[in-house]
């Protein structure tokens, strides 16, 4: 996918790496291996594209910026501790939004906040934004999975993106077209 990303010649360059697909099965040493690789291939085959990074939060980064003792309801579905027993065992609901996130969840996303410093520093990256996962969950946008977004959680998505466009500085003379009247406020 690399190669048909610079193969167009692009100006813009977005790319979000997402929990699932970059520490699921990998360690955090090969996830960041595969990032170095990604962005390195990319800067080499389209050396005047401005590359973006988007960084996918799937936590309440508002209240909880560390990402420390994180609650069910402070962070997306799939990160739950879900009861084990009773009639509510395995079941997402209400009542269990205030008990802590799971031990694996923590360490999800204590392995992604280190990829995802390590990603912002790379001299690649001409600049980088959050894409806020955990508003998607919020907001029930996501689809059956509980871990994608759905239809229109995508559409929500690409509403930040765009708002990333209007004002990441790196890109102000690329996007001054999307600043009309065409395009509403998100």
């Amino acid at each position: 996918q690399i190669q048909k990303a610079v193969a167009i010649n692009p100006d813009i360059i977005v790319v979000a790496l997402g929990i699932n697909d970059a520490l699921s099965e990998r360690s955090l040493v090969e996830a960041k291996a595969d990032a170095l690789y990604t962005y390195n291939t990319l800067r080499t085959g389209a050396p005047s594209a401005k590359i973006i990074y988007a960084s996918q939060i799937f936590w309440d980064i508002t209240h909880k910026p560390l990402a420390t003792s994180l609650l069910n309801r402070e962070v997306v579905p799939f990160l739950f501790q879900l009861q084990t027993s009773g009639f509510l065992s395995g079941s997402y609901c209400s009542s269990i939004l205030t008990d802590a996130a799971s031990t694996t969840g923590h360490a999800i996303i204590a392995k992604w906040k280190e990829l995802d410093t390590y990603i912002k520093s790379l001299p690649t990256i001409d600049e980088s934004f959050n894409l806020d996962g955990y508003k998607v969950a919020r907001l029930g946008l996501l689809g059956e999975d509980f871990v994608h977004p759905s239809q229109d959680g995508s559409k929500f998505l690409a509403g930040q993106v765009l708002k990333a466009f209007l004002t990441l500085s790196s890109l102000s003379t690329l996007t001054a077209s999307l600043r009309t009247p065409i395009f509403p406020n998100w």
